[in-house]
């Protein structure tokens, strides 16, 4: 890695607003903290959750069998844990 590379990086991982990012948190630590935990981990947010639920669809199959209408709602926030 070149070193303006690497104080690109630096300044990212260190610059103060990256300390509650719980996407990058999980990247670097493999886990959340107490000041960066997704929202999905709150405690607050679970009534907000069980309300949306019935918006999830399943679809058993490739991503192939997904109509183009419904590609737009598809996420793969889990790209890191499908290494493991």
């Amino acid at each position: 890695m070149s070193r303006r590379h690497q104080k690109r990086f630096e300044y990212g991982i260190f610059n103060s607003t990256n300390f509650d990012n719980p996407y990058l948190s999980y990247i670097l630590r493999e886990n959340f903290t107490k000041t960066a935990t997704a929202f999905y981990l709150k405690k607050e947010n679970l009534p907000v959750i069980e309300e949306r639920l019935s918006r999830i669809k399943l679809i058993h199959g490739s991503f192939l069998d997904i109509p183009e209408s419904e590609k737009l709602d598809f996420s793969i926030s889990d790209i890191f844990r499908i290494y493991e």
